[in-house]
């Protein structure tokens, strides 16, 4: 039953509303998060299972400290493109409007906001800069100069996935489904909750899975949209009218989709690849200055879009989407056992489960993950940005593809270190810092560009191993000396690769080649284009000069046998 208690707590207040005259000002549904997951898991089942699970996977990452969430970690910038979908003249909102909900976004995830001086001091240890930031993409998905904003025109009067909802019909089919009146009361919280039988509740399903078909128009070229930009790299705002033909049925002023890791997808199921990302009531993006006045007090300062993108980076509803007990998931949220009332004001006071903590604590309607007033909302916790960051990591790391970062640090490793001749290793990249390229050297001889290449060795020896890893900031290498041990079978009895150490590598020119496993030896330098730019015999130690800075391969030939390395001169 509580499977499908969140649509039907929705389609209840429709209900209800359904009654009132249509000159009522229309219901505001500040976020549709929460029954948008529920939606999906009737239309693609095991949907939500992903959603949690990826949640999951972030606390545990986070419980083991393997996210960068500390105050004054790197900075991670997501580029965004604004779909504006217009059918009216005050729906295509302006460049100027979008630039105020972008910096909005800015201020409240850099706790820059200016009203960071209303939290509370109980909550202020916990506040936390998400080191997050937002910019309008300056490269479209084909690689031209963009603003990061499309316009489209629709002959769409609204995209409101509550404009398709006819409560009668509703009623109708449930009793189709054999339910009494008194029992479709008890399921809508009008009552006594009933004992449904398997088939009963299969065919209550079935009548929710319909509901909000239409959820997604607004992002399809085909139903008067804009199809979105990859959404792996981009996070996707569109912009609309969710206001349906019946406002007495309610507004939406938002909804997202959370972070699925694409391992935990449900079989058979196509993603979210086409409606990844956030969309937003046209009167509900910016703030009072340009555009959300008509919201003022509780919905006017653009916090609409600061809360859907939490979701989106994955976060939950701060009072759990339930009642006291069912927490979050992020341990400094205080419980609480519904959203607070945005009409209401900021209600310093409320406090709707004591006992939830040592001391016992308000509930936090500093939150922006809780529905109280913009003018209440100052806040995301240190734990919502470890979460919100582990996902920039994990599912959601493809957005970080244009990051302007530090420097990668370089490291590796292999599933294997110890092995026989012909036996494949795989190499796997660990740096840090998003490296834009990659260069192995495998020390036999053989290299690889690949980011996490598989390598065979055909010869017995012990070999260094060496990354060199690039961005636009810089580079950096890795080497693991004696890394590779590689043996030949029981009975072989052949001739060993040369072993040597270049040092220091990278030099400033001064460059010292030794032989750890041979004698007599030929030594020969190559440059970036392949030309020879030293050739010289010895014993077992050999010094010489490299003037020019750039990279170069040395190669030892001993007992008819090759080996090389690469060397960084700079």
């Amino acid at each position: 039953m509580k499977r499908f208690f969140a649509l039907l707590c929705l389609i209840s207040s429709c209900l209800t509303i359904y009654a009132q005259a249509p000159t009522h000002s229309p219901r505001i549904i500040r976020c549709l998060e929460h029954e948008l997951v529920e939606m999906r898991d009737r239309q693609q089942p095991g949907y939500k299972a992903a959603v949690d699970a990826t949640f999951e996977q972030a606390a545990m990452r986070v419980a083991h400290q393997q996210t960068s969430s500390r105050d004054g970690e790197v900075v991670y910038r997501i580029p965004v493109v604004v779909h504006v979908i217009y059918n009216t003249a005050a729906e295509n909102l302006s460049d100027a409007v979008v630039a105020t909900q972008i910096d909005k976004l800015n201020e409240d995830f850099r706790r820059m906001n200016a009203d960071t001086t209303n939290t509370r001091d109980v909550f202020k240890p916990v506040a936390a800069d998400a080191n997050i930031e937002f910019y309008l993409a300056n490269i479209d998905p084909d690689g031209n100069p963009t603003n990061g904003i499309t316009r489209t025109q629709t002959d769409r009067t609204d995209f409101s996935s509550l404009a398709g909802i006819d409560p009668l019909s509703i009623l109708t089919d449930l009793q189709a489904c054999g339910l009494t009146l008194d029992e479709i009361l008890g399921l809508f919280g009008l009552g006594t909750p009933p004992n449904l039988t398997a088939a009963e509740e299969a065919c209550v399903n079935e009548v929710l899975a319909g509901f909000g078909g239409g959820m997604d128009e607004m992002k399809d070229d085909a139903t008067g949209g804009h199809d979105a930009w990859n959404t792996d790299r981009y996070m996707n705002i569109w912009v609309c009218d969710l206001n349906g033909d019946n406002p007495s049925l309610g507004l939406i002023l938002g909804f997202a989709y959370p972070p699925v890791g694409a391992p935990n997808w449900p079989a058979g199921q196509n993603g979210t690849a086409q409606t990844d990302g956030v969309c937003i009531h046209y009167q509900a993006f910016g703030n009072s200055t340009s555009n959300t006045a008509i919201f003022n007090p509780f919905s006017d300062d653009g916090r609409t879009t600061v809360h859907e993108v939490g979701h989106y980076l994955g976060l939950r509803h701060i009072w759990g989407d339930d009642a006291c007990g069912v927490d979050d998931g992020i341990l400094d949220t205080p419980d609480s056992d519904a959203a607070s009332d945005a009409a209401s004001g900021c209600n310093w006071s409320q406090n709707n489960c004591t006992g939830d903590g040592s001391p016992d604590q308000p509930d936090m309607i500093e939150n922006y993950m809780d529905y109280s007033s913009d003018e209440c909302q100052n806040l995301f916790t240190r734990g919502q940005v470890a979460i919100m960051r582990a996902m920039l990591e994990g599912p959601r790391n493809g957005l970080l593809w244009q990051n302007v970062l530090e420097a990668p640090n370089a490291d590796f490793t292999a599933n294997a270190t110890n092995v026989i001749i012909n036996t494949p290793i795989q190499f796997t990249d660990i740096s840090a810092n998003v490296p834009a390229s990659w260069y192995w050297d495998f020390g036999d001889g053989g290299s690889s560009t690949e980011q996490n290449p598989l390598h065979t060795y055909a010869i017995a020896g012990t070999y260094n191993v060496t990354l060199t890893v690039e961005n636009s900031f810089g580079f950096d290498f890795e080497t693991k000396s004696a890394y590779i041990t590689v043996n030949n079978p029981v009975g072989y009895n052949g001739s060993v690769l040369p072993q040597f150490n270049v040092l220091p590598n990278p030099t400033k020119g001064n460059v010292q080649v030794r032989l750890t496993n041979a004698h007599n030896a030929q030594v020969e330098v190559f440059n970036a284009v392949g030309a020879k730019v030293y050739e010289s015999k010895m014993n077992e130690q050999l010094q010489f000069q490299l003037p020019t800075a750039g990279i170069y391969l040395v190669k030892v030939t001993a007992n008819g046998l090759s080996n090389m390395t690469k060397l960084v001169v700079e």
